[in-house]
């Protein structure tokens, strides 16, 4: 179960770059693009294997206007979606199923 002391890292096959604030990933494994807007950008920034959701969480709420449940229930949402995708890696966690576009 993801929590707010779980310390994600991007996943090892996973290339970005910032385009005009946006992240476009690119999973290596996959040939799957991705990309985040200015906000879910600066959240993959911080999701560099040093901070905990909860040091991300707190970053969020002081830099946007936006309470704690909402910045959590939105955080762990994003981080749970990239970590499913492959994109995000959370040591100590077993994987999620990756999904299949079909």
């Amino acid at each position: 179960m993801l929590d707010l002391d779980a310390v994600p890292r991007h996943g090892e096959a996973v290339i970005y770059r910032l385009v005009d604030g946006e992240a476009i990933l690119l999973d290596l494994d996959s040939s799957y693009y991705y990309s985040l807007d200015p906000i879910g950008s600066e959240i993959w920034g911080m999701c560099d294997g040093t901070r905990s959701l909860q040091s991300v969480a707190e970053r969020v709420c002081s830099d946007y206007d936006v309470d704690w449940d909402q910045a959590q229930a939105d955080l762990l949402a994003l981080v749970a979606d990239l970590r499913q995708e492959g994109l995000i890696v959370i040591d100590g966690m077993a994987a999620e199923t990756r999904s299949d576009p079909g």
